[in-house]
């Protein structure tokens, strides 16, 4: 069981990080951008992927919550 939840933490932990990278991506593109002939990225979430995103941080913080208390 604690091998489970462990293997559930570290996916957890990698879709928190790769969607924190393409924000990043997108911000840091937009942020060099200095042609305003081109319209700026946008980061867009569909409906799973951000149902994922939101469990994984909600499991993270979960699991952080807990080992404080």
């Amino acid at each position: 069981m604690t091998q489970i939840l462990i293997f559930l933490f570290f996916l957890s932990f990698l879709n928190t990080v790769r969607h924190l990278y393409f924000l990043l991506q997108t911000m840091i593109i937009n942020y060099n951008n200095t042609n305003d002939d081109v319209e700026p990225i946008k980061y867009k979430l569909n409906e799973k992927e951000l149902f994922l995103l939101g469990l994984s941080l909600s499991y993270i913080l979960t699991l952080l919550v807990s080992l404080l208390i």
